[in-house]
């Protein structure tokens, strides 16, 4: 529990910073940078109490505890500093964060320089990279004089479920690079010159062409090693751990073997790599590969700040032409942002803004500069603090209204003066290869984007109005991985029945409801589960939203004729055991998927309906044959979202004896226990409120379910082609739970509000 004076020494720096329009950051002692840390020496450092954070070769970030500083003339130290042309960023802390900072002048654990080696040293044989604990000598390899190195052929072989692997050895690497790439630093040398890297694929020329950037780039020689997935996952978990202590480091020698054997480790881990990459800029190029990594470690890594918030309908900003510090790029926007663009700035949008945008103050800052590119970047920066799916722009007769989906519902956040409107949209076209002076038609792209430390990919739509170009532009989190049933929403009765039918080798299960209910991460979590070693899983998407390991991805193009149905007929020859199809949308895409569940394969797809039930009657109107789809479907699942009640602010409320009586109606018609038995108990229901936390009441979305299995008699229903109403009912009485009961279970448990399942059942 936090202590209370430092809540009330946060609370009052958090005043003092708004009313200077600065930034809080909490810090400690991992978070100032051996490159800042020489730039201003400890004793001024404490007499100033400050401390330097980070340091990109031109800007120092420079976090202080004592507001006052600002008042006074600014000391010597730091007027040198600006004389040397280094732009200082200032920034609060509370004073007990500071005190934790500071300690990081003492014997440090990551280098502040590194001498270059005399010729004499250049001349001298690689050595290991420290003598071993024990006095016993080192075993060498076999054949290999010195170890392996990115260009070796032969690597040596690490089980890293063995070794306490030391954070900062470990966070050398980003985390996004870890895990995509498969490889991580477990070991670091006394000197900073030599680093020990465990690699799944040590053959893949994209990990060897990051490694051998981060040689060139870093001043270092890397060592390399080969694992398996079971140990990077086991290293990866490490990211999320409080930081081992050199006692701590295990030296278990056991756990690195080879074909020729693989020199000693030191336990204790005391000093990291020289010379981190940090440039204020990217270049584009391809990204993947170095260029992958580079975009990971051009900007500093950041203190986190407090946890970004939308504003409220009063804070909406609404900002005039006159605000804009700078209107250069109003006048000529296509030649500015081909320029940009050309100099490849535009997909890493942490070094365009330099930080993450987690607070609306700044936010709006960023937009008073004028700038475009910052404008865009700080968009999907705060989009993505904020945990929005869609940005907005939308032209108005005075102004362009921006506004955020968040958790479902669409919120304004800024007004901008019409002015910006053209160079805006010609930006989003520039990044995502559209025409920028195609403004009379429709366009549809995407692309990729490192931001807030991880991976956005947005679809981008442009529309034309009235009033101008419309532009949509929805965010997709690459990084954010794939989700468990049970964390999606699904449970009891529903997921048991999901999990039996996933274990099927053959048939159709299908998941359906309107756009934006949540399919697609449905279908990707039930990849999740069966993608293993020993089967081929195809997909065919339009367009690939979640990329899994080990899953081939498609992406249809219907525009050059490459449709569902086409798709599906060259994925059958791929020797496929598991088929996503994204969308059943007509009926040669739907007669082909049948066949291919009766041929032995398992399909996975999507339909638009209201319920489970209507999916049977929806694939014979599709002119699938009755009898073909009695065989070959094996569950629909429907589905709808929900926003999740803030577990700090909801209030407990007992509904109504009409109310009761209508929700007991709802569920006594159930022949499932757990649903029978909950009309035993008094029935407490949950609303929002809203607080600081939430602002809304709802945090978070989750789905509700109904799972219908393809039973003997619904089996001849179809068969008759009976109605939607008919199947449904029997479905019922089977012990299939609706979409309202599960939602109203939901609520009784405090995870939804009633309101929330009304709204989104109440035509079913």
């Amino acid at each position: 529990m936090a202590d209370q004076g430092d809540l009330k020494d946060l609370n009052s720096i958090t005043k003092a910073a708004k009313q200077l329009n600065l930034d809080v950051v909490r810090i400690d002692t991992s978070s100032p940078k051996p490159e800042a840390l020489k730039l201003i020496k400890e004793n001024l450092a404490r007499e100033y109490r400050l401390v330097p954070l980070t340091f990109d070769g031109k800007n120092l970030l420079v976090a202080l505890s004592d507001p006052n500083l600002l008042s006074k003339p600014a000391p010597a130290f730091l007027q040198d500093l600006k004389k040397k042309d280094v732009q200082l960023k200032l920034m609060l802390t509370p004073e007990a964060d500071l005190k934790q900072a500071l300690t990081a002048y003492q014997p440090q654990t990551v280098l502040t320089s590194t001498p270059e080696p005399s010729k004499a040293e250049l001349k001298r044989d690689d050595s290991p990279i420290s003598k071993p604990v024990t006095p016993k000598k080192a075993v060498e390899p076999a054949q290999q004089k010195v170890p392996a190195t990115v260009n070796s052929q032969e690597i040596p072989i690490v089980d890293l479920t063995k070794l306490n692997i030391a954070k900062n050895a470990l966070e050398k690497f980003p985390f996004e690079v870890a895990r995509k790439y498969g490889m991580v630093v477990f070991e670091l040398s006394d000197d900073g010159k030599q680093a020990s890297v465990a690699v799944i694929k040590d053959r893949d020329p994209k990990v060897r062409e990051i490694l051998k950037f981060v040689e060139e780039k870093n001043g270092i020689r890397i060592k390399l090693y080969k694992t398996n997935q079971q140990s990077i996952d086991v290293a990866l978990r490490g990211y999320g751990k409080k930081p081992i202590t050199q006692a701590n480091v295990s030296q278990d020698k056991k756990s690195i073997s080879s074909n020729e054997q693989a020199p000693a480790l030191k336990p204790s881990i005391k000093q990291a790599v020289n010379r981190p990459v940090q440039k204020p800029a990217v270049s584009q190029g391809e990204y993947s590969g170095a260029a992958d990594y580079q975009k990971k470690v051009t900007t500093p890594k950041k203190a986190p700040v407090v946890e970004a918030q939308a504003p409220t309908k009063d804070e909406v900003a609404t900002i005039k032409i006159s605000d804009l510090q700078s209107q250069a790029g109003l006048s000529s926007p296509q030649k500015e942002e081909n320029k940009d663009a050309a100099e490849g700035e535009g997909q890493n949008l942490d070094a365009i803004l330099g930080e993450s945008i987690s607070n609306y103050a700044l936010f709006e800052r960023t937009v008073k500069s004028g700038l475009i590119p910052k404008i865009v970047a700080s968009l999907v920066s705060y989009a993505g603090s904020l945990g929005s799916s869609d940005i907005h722009i939308e032209p108005g007769e005075e102004l362009v209204r921006v506004r955020f989906r968040i958790d479902g519902r669409l919120r304004e956040v800024i007004r901008l003066p019409l002015e910006l409107l053209p160079p805006l949209v010609s930006r989003v076209k520039i990044l995502s290869n559209l025409k920028i002076d195609e403004t009379r038609l429709p366009q549809d792209g995407r692309f990729d984007v490192f931001v807030n430390g991880r991976e956005i990919d947005l679809r981008v739509s442009t529309m034309p109005t009235a009033l101008g170009e419309k532009v949509v532009m929805r965010l997709l989190d690459k990084s954010g991985g794939v989700k468990k049933l049970e964390e999606l929403g699904l449970a009891a009765t529903n997921l048991t029945r999901v999990t039996e039918a996933l274990k099927k080798p053959y048939g159709i299960v299908l998941v359906t409801g309107p756009t934006g209910s949540g399919k697609s991460t449905t279908l990707s979590a039930m990849l999740g589960i069966l993608n293993r070693d020993d089967v081929n899983i195809i997909t065919l998407e339009d367009p690939v939203e979640y990329q899994i390991e080990g899953v081939n991805h498609t992406q249809v193009k219907p525009k050059i004729g490459y449709t569902f149905a086409e798709g599906l007929r060259s994925v059958l020859r791929q020797d496929p055991d598991i088929v996503m199809v994204g969308e059943i949308r007509d009926g040669e895409t739907a007669g082909l998927a049948t066949q291919a569940a009766l041929t032995g394969h398992l399909v996975l797809s999507t339909l638009h309906t209201n319920n489970a039930a209507g999916a049977m009657p929806r694939l014979v109107d599709m002119e699938v044959e009755p009898f073909l789809i009695a065989s070959s479907v094996n569950i629909v699942i429907a589905q709808r979202l929900v926003r999740k009640l803030c577990d700090q602010c909801k209030k407990e409320t007992k509904p109504s004896p009409e109310l009761v009586e209508e929700l007991k109606r709802e569920m006594e018609s159930s022949v499932v226990p757990y649903i029978k038995s909950a009309l035993s108990k008094e029935f407490v229901l949950y609303e929002a409120q809203g607080c600081a936390e939430c602002q809304t009441g709802y945090k978070g979305r989750m789905g509700i379910y109904e799972v219908l299995n393809m039973s003997e008699q619904i089996s001849r229903l179809t068969i008759k082609k009976a109605s939607t109403d008919s199947i449904d009912e029997v479905a019922l009485k089977e012990g299939m739970v609706s979409l309202k009961q599960d939602g109203i279970i939901k609520a009784l448990e405090g995870k939804t509000s009633l309101d929330e399942v009304l709204q989104v059942t109440s035509s079913d």
